[in-house]
């Protein structure tokens, strides 16, 4: 199914953020969980986001105490406070406009550290300066 996530995964909620100038795709973002982690078995990661459009596409490994919390997010499609939680989550939500932007409405900046990749910043179309990815 991916790189992290399991084949026996199951999709258990997604949420899409339109750009709030142009309605271009801003993120889509997957929640899953596997069938082990229904059955209960004890050592499992919670469960599997997969994030697209705004930085590419990325997994990663979301923990057993934030599984509902997020569903419950992604449910009501808020992106600020999937962003607040984790701004991977939700990169493409800026927390002062509280408005979400594709990746051509944001300025972006590449930070390096050592010659190796350390973070993103960007400016939304207002100006206001934020981490988009660490």
């Amino acid at each position: 199914m991916g790189i992290l996530i399991p084949e026996d995964a199951k999709q258990i909620a997604e949420a899409t953020f339109h750009c709030s100038i142009c309605e271009a795709l801003a993120t889509h973002v997957e929640l899953f969980v596997s069938s082990s982690i229904e059955e209960g078995r004890s050592g499992e990661p919670g469960g599997f986001l997969r994030a697209m459009g705004f930085i590419g596409e990325i997994e990663m490994v979301v923990s057993a105490e934030k599984i509902d919390e997020l569903q419950g997010y992604m449910r009501r499609k808020s992106a600020q406070e999937m962003h607040e939680i984790y701004i991977k989550y939700a990169p493409c939500f800026c927390l002062q406009c509280e408005r979400a932007y594709c990746k051509d409405h944001w300025v972006m900046s590449l930070e390096f550290d050592d010659g190796f990749y350390d973070c993103t910043r960007g400016s939304c179309p207002a100006g206001h300066e934020q981490l988009l990815d660490d």
